[in-house]
């Protein structure tokens, strides 16, 4: 399980004014065990900024 090879999380998004638009920040640190492939996080986050696209986009 993916969870079990984070030992900590800290995720932030922030939405500032840019003119006639916002921008979105999103900042997230997290610490993983040791000798862990990153891979199944990166897939994870992927699809986490996909869905952000999908839902902020007009």
């Amino acid at each position: 399980m993916l969870l079990r090879r984070i030992e900590e999380l800290e995720s932030t998004l922030t939405l500032r004014a840019c003119g006639n638009r916002t921008e979105l920040v999103w900042v997230r640190d997290f610490r993983m065990t040791e000798g862990v492939s990153f891979d199944p996080l990166s897939e994870v986050v992927a699809q986490e900024f996909g869905n952000l696209i999908a839902r902020f986009s007009p």
